[in-house]
C-alpha cells in the first residue's frame, strides 16, 4: 500500500505523487466553492456575506487540523523511510486517536464560545444570525474533519496519495448534490450548505478510516504494534505542536484581518469572500504540492539523501512557477468572470468590483506564496519546524500590521489587500534564507 519515495527520478516521483494530491485539492475546494456559489447564486448576497464573515474562524479550524497532521505525516514518513514498520503502524494508531480527541475538543470549545467568537469578528448585525447558524453547524463537524486530515496525512506519509483522492471525489460530489438539494429544493439557506458539508465530510472520514485500518493491518511486522505510544506521541507533538502554533498564528492573523474587513460592511465582506475563495484554490494547490515535497523530504532525509532533496526542491519550484504564471494571466484578464462564479453578476456590481480589485492586486504576487511554501515544505519535512513557525509568524505580523496601518491612513478597503503580498515577501525571504543555509540537513526526528 505504501510507496518508497527514496528511489526513482525526483521529478517523476514528486509529480506522480503530487498529481493525485492536486486533483484531491480541486475536489476539496469544491466543498467551499460550491457552498459559496450556491449561497451567492440561489440565496442572497447577505447570505454570502454571512458565510464569508465566518471564513477566518473556519480557516483557523482547518489550518490547526493541517498543522496537527503535519507532525503525524513527518514522523510516519521518517519511520517508513527507515523501514521501521512496527513503529510506523503504532504511529498511525496514535495519530488517529490524537486527531479524534482534538476534533472533539474543538467542537466543544467552539460551541461554548460561539457568540463571543462572532462578536470578536465584528460580524455586522444584519448578517449575524446567518453567520451564527452556519458556524454552529460547521463546528459539529470538527471531529470527522480533523480525523480525516490525519487519515489523509497518513496515506501521504506512506507514499499513497491516490486512496484519499477516491474518497474525496465521492464526498465532494455528495456535497454538491446535497448543497443543491438542501438549498434549492428544501430552501434551507445557509443551514443547508453547512449540513451538506458536515454529512459529506463524515462520509469521507468513515470510508477512508475503514480502508486505512484494513491496509495498515496488512503490513507484516515481527511484533504487534501498540494502539498508542507515548514516546511516538511526543515525537509527533514535537513537530505537530509548533506546526499547530504556526497555523494558529496565521489563522489568528486572518481573524484580525477578517474583523477589519467585516467593519467595512456586507458588500466588502461578500467581495472579499468571493476573491479569497479563488485565492484559496491556488494557494491550497501550492500547499498540496508542498505536502508531497514534505513527504519526499522526510523519507529521503531518513536515508541522508540530501542531494536528492535538493533536486526535489528544484522540481517543485518549476511546477509552482508555472501555476503562478497561469494565475497571473487569469487575474489580469478575466477577474470579473472568476468573481461572477460566486455571485449573481446582474445584481452584484459592487461586490464584483471589490473582488476584482483584490484579485488584480494579490494575483500579481502568487509566486511569492509559492516560493515560501516550497521552502517551508523542505524545512518541515526535515524536521526543522521552528524556523517554519518563525517564518509564518513574521508573515502574519507584517500582513496584519500593514493592513491596519494602511487602513488607518487611507480609510479604504483596497489598501488592505496590499498587506497580503508584503507578508508573503517577508516569509519568502526567511524561508529561502534558511533553506540555502543548509542547516535543515541534520534535523531528522527519528
Amino acid at each position: 500500500m505504501a510507496k518508497d519515495l527514496t528511489v526513482g527520478k525526483p521529478f517523476k516521483v514528486i509529480l506522480a505523487f503530487a498529481l493525485p494530491m492536486i486533483i484531491s485539492n480541486i475536489f476539496q475546494q469544491l466543498y467551499n466553492i460550491v457552498d459559496t456559489m450556491v449561497v451567492g447564486q440561489f440565496v442572497s448576497n447577505d447570505a454570502l456575506a454571512g458565510v464569508g464573515s465566518t471564513a477566518s474562524m473556519v480557516f483557523l479550524i482547518v489550518q490547526v487540523a493541517m498543522g496537527a497532521s503535519v507532525g503525524c505525516s513527518v514522523v510516519i514518513s521518517q519511520l517508513f523511510g527507515s523501514k521501521r514498520l512496527k513503529d510506523t503502524k503504532t504511529a498511525t494508531y496514535t495519530t488517529l486517536i490524537s486527531m479524534g480527541v482534538l476534533g472533539a475538543a474543538f467542537s466543544i470549545i467552539g460551541l461554548l464560545f460561539l457568540d463571543l467568537i462572532l462578536q470578536g469578528l465584528n460580524t455586522p448585525a444584519n448578517i449575524y444570525d446567518l453567520a451564527r447558524e452556519y458556524l454552529k453547524i460547521y463546528l459539529f463537524g470538527c471531529t470527522p474533519m480533523l480525523l480525516y486530515n490525519g487519515i489523509t496525512s497518513t496515506f501521504n506519509a506512506l507514499g499513497e496519495s491516490k486512496m484519499p483522492l477516491y474518497f474525496l471525489i465521492l464526498s465532494s460530489l455528495l456535497n454538491v448534490g446535497l448543497d443543491l438539494l438542501f438549498v434549492i429544493v428544501f430552501n434551507m439557506g445557509v443551514a443547508g450548505v453547512a449540513w451538506a458539508t458536515f454529512i459529506a465530510q463524515t462520509v469521507a472520514c468513515v470510508l477512508s478510516l475503514t480502508v486505512l485500518l484494513y491496509k495498515i493491518n496488512k503490513i507484516k511486522t515481527d511484533e504487534k504494534a501498540k494502539l498508542f505510544d507515548k514516546g511516538l506521541f511526543k515525537k509527533i507533538a514535537k513537530i505537530g505542536l509548533p506546526s499547530m502554533l504556526q497555523q494558529s498564528v496565521i489563522s489568528i492573523g486572518h481573524i484580525f484581518v477578517q474583523s477589519l474587513v467585516n467593519s467595512c460592511g456586507e458588500v466588502v465582506v461578500a467581495g472579499f469572500t468571493a476573491a479569497t475563495k479563488l485565492e484559496g484554490v491556488l494557494t491550497s494547490t501550492y500547499v498540496n504540492i508542498g505536502n508531497a515535497l514534505s513527504s519526499f523530504t522526510a523519507q529521503n532525509i531518513a536515508c541522508q539523501q540530501t542531494e536528492r532533496i535538493k533536486q526535489g526542491f528544484k522540481t517543485t519550484l518549476i511546477v509552482i512557477a508555472g501555476l503562478s504564471a497561469v494565475m497571473l494571466v487569469l487575474s489580469l484578464l478575466i477577474p470579473d468572470a472568476m468573481i461572477s462564479i460566486f455571485v449573481d453578476a446582474s445584481s452584484s456590481a459592487e461586490v464584483i468590483a471589490v473582488g476584482r480589485e483584490y484579485v488584480k492586486i494579490v494575483g500579481c504576487f502568487y509566486i511569492l506564496a509559492g516560493l515560501m511554501i516550497v521552502g517551508n515544505s523542505v524545512l518541515r519535512g526535515s524536521g526543522d519546524v521552528k524556523i517554519v513557525v518563525f517564518c509564518s509568524v513574521c508573515n502574519i505580523i507584517v500582513r496584519v500590521g500593514v493592513a491596519y496601518l494602511f487602513y488607518a491612513i487611507w480609510s479604504t478597503e483596497s489598501v488592505i489587500w496590499w498587506a497580503v503580498p508584503l507578508g508573503w515577501l517577508v516569509g519568502t525571504i526567511i524561508s529561502l534564507a534558511r533553506y540555502f543555509s543548509g542547516k535543515w540537513k541534520n534535523k531528522a526526528v527519528v
